[in-house]
C-alpha cells in the first residue's frame, strides 16, 4: 500500500485486497471531473503507429521495463502514458493475468479503455494504488511549478515499483512528467531500479528534451519518438479541450503551435492573446511604423504585470522570423497569416534569409537581456520595433 504521496507503507498482508474493487465504485465519475487532463482524457488523436506498436509489444510479452516518450511539448506524450497505464491495469482487471486467454478482446490498434471501467475511473481520480505520478512540485512561495525534479521525488520510485501489485499478476506503473528536468543526482538514483527492474513494473519517463537525459539512463530505457500532430489533428484536439477561444485565436496560433495543441491551450489560458493581434496591427505599417502606435503598444504590454504578454510576443515574432527563413531556404509558401499581412510581407521581401536570421538572433538577445537584467520591457519593445523597421 502507499500513502497519498506515493510513499510505501508497511502492511502485514501484501496480497490482493478485495476492498479495492469496492473502492472503484466510489471513484470520482469522469463526468464530475471538470478539466480534461492527460489523466482523465480517454481519447488519443494521432500517434496511431506508436499505439499499434505498444499493443504488439503487450500481446507478444515484449513490454520493456522502462520507456522514454520524447518529443515537443504539448503533443500528447502524457496522454499516451496514462492511456497505456489504464490499458495495462484494465487487462489485469479483466483476466487472471495480463496474457490470460480469458481477457476481453480489444481492437488491435487501440489502447482505449471504457470510461466506466474500474481502471479508467481510478486513474482519472488519482486513486489507483498501483500508479505513481511524479511531476515538478509547486513552489509554495511563488505559487508556480519548480523548474526541476529533485532527487527526493525520484527516490520514491524504486520502493514503489518493488512493492507487490494490489491485483493478482498486476502492474506497478510510475509516470514521470518533465523527466528532462531531473537533476544529475536524481537521474543517477534511477539507475539501480533500471538495472534490476522488478517483474510487472513499468517506468514511463516523459521528456521534451531527450538530450537532457544522461546516456546511462537512456541506454537502459526504450525510447519512443513522438512527432507533432497534423493541423487537422491539432484542431481536433483543441475542439476536445473546450477552451474559451475564438476563431481569430485559431487563425493566430494554429501555425505557431506547430502541431502541439497543448501549447495552444497554454496560450489561451494565459489570456495574453490580445497582445499578438495588437502587435500585428501595429506592424501592418511596416516599413514606416507609426511612433504613436509603437509607444502606445509598449505602454500597454511592457509595463508591470505584463510578463506573460511580453514572453508570448517575443516568442511569436521569433517564430515568424524562423518561418520566413525556412520558407526562403526551402522555397516554400508562407503560412496564410504571414502571407496576407502587408507589413510582414514587406519585411519578408526586404531581407534575404541570412539577414532574417541575424534579425532573429538580435531580437532573441534583446529579450534575454530584458529578462536577465530586469530591464524596462517598454524600452525593449520599442527597440524591437526599431530593429524590425531597419
Amino acid at each position: 500500500m502507499v500513502d497519498l504521496f506515493g510513499d510505501p507503507q508497511p502492511a502485514p498482508d501484501m496480497s490482493y485486497d478485495n476492498d479495492m474493487i469496492d473502492d472503484a465504485q466510489s471513484a470520482t465519475p469522469i463526468e464530475d471531473i471538470e478539466d480534461l487532463t492527460p489523466r482523465t482524457n480517454s481519447k488519443l488523436i494521432g500517434h496511431k503507429d506508436i499505439e499499434k506498436d505498444l499493443i504488439e509489444r503487450i500481446e507478444t510479452n515484449r513490454m520493456p521495463h522502462a520507456l522514454i516518450l520524447h518529443g515537443p511539448k504539448g503533443i500528447g506524450k502524457s496522454t499516451l502514458a496514462f492511456r497505456l497505464a489504464r490499458f495495462l491495469f484494465d487487462k489485469t482487471d479483466n483476466s487472471g493475468g495480463l496474457f490470460d486467454d480469458g481477457a476481453s478482446d480489444l481492437p488491435a490498434d487501440s489502447l482505449a479503455v471504457d470510461e466506466k471501467a474500474r481502471a479508467h475511473r481510478l486513474v482519472a481520480s488519482g486513486g489507483h494504488p498501483d500508479l505513481l505520478t511524479i511531476e515538478c512540485a509547486v513552489d509554495e512561495k511563488k505559487g508556480t511549478k519548480k523548474a526541476s525534479l529533485d532527487v527526493e521525488q525520484i527516490r520514491k520510485i524504486a520502493p514503489f515499483m518493488r512493492m507487490k501489485s494490489n491485483s493478482p499478476d498486476g502492474w506497478r506503473i510510475v509516470i514521470v512528467d518533465d523527466a528532462d528536468t531531473m537533476t544529475l543526482n536524481a537521474q543517477n538514483s534511477l539507475l539501480k531500479i533500471l538495472e534490476e527492474p522488478p517483474k510487472q513494473a513499468l517506468l514511463i519517463l516523459i521528456t521534451h528534451r531527450i538530450g537532457a537525459m544522461i546516456p546511462t539512463t537512456r541506454s537502459r530505457c526504450q525510447s519512443i519518438a513522438m512527432a507533432p500532430l497534423r493541423t487537422d489533428e491539432t484542431k481536433s484536439v483543441i475542439s476536445l479541450l473546450n477552451l474559451d477561444h475564438t476563431a481569430n485565436d485559431e487563425e493566430l496560433f494554429i501555425d505557431y503551435c506547430e502541431g502541439a495543441p497543448g501549447l495552444f491551450a497554454n496560450i489561451i489560458e494565459t489570456a495574453a492573446t490580445e497582445c499578438v493581434q495588437d502587435f500585428l496591427d501595429t506592424l501592418s505599417l511596416l516599413p514606416n511604423l507609426d511612433p504613436k502606435m509603437t509607444h502606445r503598444f509598449a505602454e500597454s504590454y511592457g509595463g508591470y504585470g505584463k510578463d506573460k504578454s511580453f514572453d508570448l510576443l517575443q516568442a511569436y515574432i521569433k517564430w515568424i522570423l524562423r518561418t520566413m527563413v525556412k520558407c526562403k531556404v526551402r522555397n516554400e509558401k508562407l503560412p496564410f497569416l504571414i502571407a496576407q499581412h502587408d507589413g510582414l510581407q514587406s519585411l519578408y521581401k526586404k531581407h534575404d534569409h541570412l539577414e532574417l536570421l541575424k534579425l532573429h538572433d538580435k531580437i532573441d538577445q534583446l529579450a534575454k537581456n530584458a529578462q536577465i537584467k530586469a530591464l524596462d520591457k517598454r524600452n525593449t519593445l520599442l527597440k524591437l520595433f526599431f530593429l524590425l523597421q531597419q
